[in-house]
């Protein structure tokens, strides 16, 4: 029964105090594959096998991406997984390379996850005050860079070691405080794991109430989060703390609870574990046949899924049982297996075991003398364990030396290289800025240059569109004036002369003044529409209205009209001619193609300027002969409304023109 108690009090603290800690979480550079790195922590705690090519996969990722900082994750998960299927030596190499490529890319928080790790495993057979000290160090190095994951798990060892160093009172101070942490740093899943490991404390130090609050309390947690592995370690747990208190119905009804999860989700350990666990409570019962039983269905499973770092234990308790039923030769033999399985464990803690039993095999057949040659081996191996661990420590400690020394020289180098580094790339800043403005004042003058071209041209095309329609207005005026002076006070001279000539054909005669009164009336219409007289005269106001009455009495429209604000601008002459214009032209094309009956002509204010609404309830205008503007009547609306610093809008309307008219101020 004592051999089946270590091996399940082994199977438990190896998950309960290596577990702490998802040591890549914050880590600068890896967090997008954190979903890849979660499902391999989950693996590795709960069946290490199948991690394995997850492993493979995330290391194929980390070099085809070139990732620094996830080659190191990748190390330290499969140090984690050697330790797990208790291949030490192997899992030393990784830890060792971690900690040398993190220490490379300046990475402190995977240094410190791959030396507590690395300490976990060189802890076997090692004074427990040395790896406290050890612990403490990498402590007070993750509490210096404030990293709150290696601070968690570096406290549950020094827990652990501060236990093994019967220090109680230490090791409730230190996970307390560890759980203290990650109840502030929302770790659940670690604050869950170090509750277990406080109550498995609890349980050594013959506190079974104390315990059961901190089970209690872990199983929640581990409920809330969903962990299920977590959940069946706290069940399992409970089946160890009844059986403490001696309820054994209740321990086994944990135990069977555990075996069934642990078979139906296929996690081997667990139920290797539960197995164990009941075997042991049935040894105490005294039922061996039974525990013999499943110590026998322990070991297939074992040997089934490949956990093949438990079989020499295994077979070392078949052979305490064996002995103890007097069953020497099957002893001898089973011992055989022991060896041969004992490269897949911790190979010299599993040959201490295997010489202890081979002395007291001997011992009880009486040969008094192999028994004393085997007890000689094993005090030999554990004096050679103690020197090679030993060594490791000391092989550790000088290479952290040889580390801290090379540093100064290394920071120095690095000092000198990055002075360099940053000399040539402000010198490489330099050219670039220089060549930047260099290019800049280039496009700068060129845009420049471009810009007054074109407004000089614009300029030029203004000016000279002015003087032709300036030059067309004085034209007009010149001919208006012309018909007025000229033909026009002839033509009336000549009626009046006829009309003092004293003839007989009265009908000849009122016909012929008839015709001179059209005459004379289409040559005024003219000189008034080259120029109208009453704009001078009477302003642009009066003017649009007298043209408006005008269009309504010869048409028969409907005309309205709201001009009052012509009477607050100040317009130039020039621009006075131009707006006429612009009506005169929109009241041409509504007389000669809209057959409207009414229309409506505004002057309103603007935030910029002031606006022209021209409105006929006619047949409206032709959206595509809009688009074209090749109407000659449109083309001298908008040459007009240029020279104005004004647009024109033809908006859609059911029937009828609407034509807005914006005009800026200048």
């Amino acid at each position: 029964m004592k051999k089946i108690f270590y091996l399940t009090l082994f199977l438990t603290l190896l998950f309960s105090n290596y577990s702490i800690g998802q040591f890549y979480k914050d880590v600068k550079g890896v967090k997008k594959y954190e979903a890849k790195m979660d499902k391999i922590d989950s693996y590795l705690k709960l069946d290490p096998f199948s991690a394995y090519q997850l492993i493979d996969d995330l290391e194929q990722l980390s070099d085809k991406e070139d990732n620094n900082e996830l080659k190191v994750v990748c190390d330290i998960f499969r140090g984690t997984y050697y330790y797990y299927i208790s291949q030490n030596d192997s899992s030393l190499i990784f830890f060792e390379r971690a900690i040398h490529f993190a220490d490379s890319i300046e990475s402190p928080q995977l240094k410190s996850a791959a030396s507590i790790r690395q300490l976990f495993v060189i802890d076997e057979g090692v004074e427990s005050s040395l790896m406290f000290d050890l612990m403490k160090e990498e402590y007070s190095i993750a509490l210096e860079n404030r990293d709150t994951i290696n601070m968690i798990s570096s406290l549950n060892g020094l827990g652990a070691y501060a236990a093994d160093l019967d220090s109680t009172e230490r090791s409730f101070h230190y996970y307390l405080r560890a759980i203290e942490l990650a109840k502030e740093s929302k770790n659940e899943f670690e604050r869950g794991s170090l509750l277990n490991n406080l109550a498995l404390l609890k349980l050594r130090l013959d506190s079974p109430e104390e315990a059961l609050k901190d089970l209690k309390e872990g199983l929640e947690i581990a409920q809330k989060i969903k962990n299920l592995r977590l959940e069946l370690f706290f069940i399992d747990n409970f089946g160890y703390y009844y059986s403490v208190v001696d309820s054994v119905e209740l321990a086994k009804k944990q135990y069977d609870y555990a075996l069934k999860v642990a078979k139906e989700k296929n996690f081997p350990l667990i139920e290797l574990l539960a197995m164990i666990n009941l075997s042991s409570l049935e040894s105490r019962l005294g039922n061996e046949k039974k525990s013999d039983s499943l110590i026998v269905f322990s070991l297939e499973i074992a040997k089934n899924k490949g956990i093949k770092h438990f079989i020499s234990y295994i077979y070392l308790e078949q052979v305490n049982h064996l002995i103890d039923e007097g069953k020497y030769n099957n002893a001898n033999q089973l011992l055989d297996s022991v060896v041969a399985y004992s490269k897949y464990g911790p190979r010299g803690d599993i040959m201490l075991n295997y010489y202890s039993l081979k002395s007291e095999l001997f011992k009880k057949k009486g040969d008094y003398k192999t028994a004393m040659d085997y007890y000689g081996r094993m005090n030999d191996l554990s004096d050679s364990l103690d020197k090679k661990t030993h060594m490791q420590i000391m092989t550790q400690i000088q290479l952290k030396y040889d580390v801290e020394k090379k540093e100064i020289q290394r920071v120095k180098e690095k000092l000198s290289f990055e002075n360099k580094l940053r000399q040539k790339e402000e010198n490489e800043a330099k050219i670039r800025q220089w060549f930047i403005v260099v290019i800049f004042s280039f496009l700068l003058i060129i845009s420049l240059v471009l810009v007054l071209y074109f407004r000089s041209k614009n300029k030029q095309e203004a000016k000279f569109s002015t003087a032709i329609i300036n030059q067309l207005e004085t034209e007009r005026e010149r001919i208006a004036k012309d018909l007025h002076d000229g033909i026009g006070q002839n033509l009336i001279i000549i009626k009046n002369k006829f009309n003092n000539l004293k003839l007989e054909e009265s009908l000849a005669l009122d016909e012929l003044n008839e015709n001179l009164s059209s005459t004379l009336e289409d040559v005024r219409s003219i000189s008034r529409s080259l120029i109208p007289p009453e704009l001078k005269r009477l302003g642009l106001h009066k003017s649009i209205d007298k043209m408006l009455s005008e269009v309504a009495k010869s048409t028969g429209m409907l005309v309205t009209s709201d001009l009052e604000l012509l009477d607050q601008m100040k317009l130039e002459k020039s621009h006075e001619i131009r707006i006429y214009r612009i009506i005169q032209e929109l009241l041409t094309n509504t007389i000669k193609h809209s057959k409207a009956t009414s229309l409506k002509v505004e002057f309103l204010k603007s935030n910029s300027g002031y606006s022209i609404v021209y409105q006929d309830n006619g047949v409206g205008i032709n959206e595509e002969l809009i688009q074209e503007s090749n109407s000659i009547g449109l083309r001298s609306i908008r040459s007009r409304l240029k020279m104005l610093n004004g647009t024109i809008k033809f908006e859609k309307q059911e029937t009828g023109l609407k034509a807005v008219i914006r005009i800026k101020n200048k």
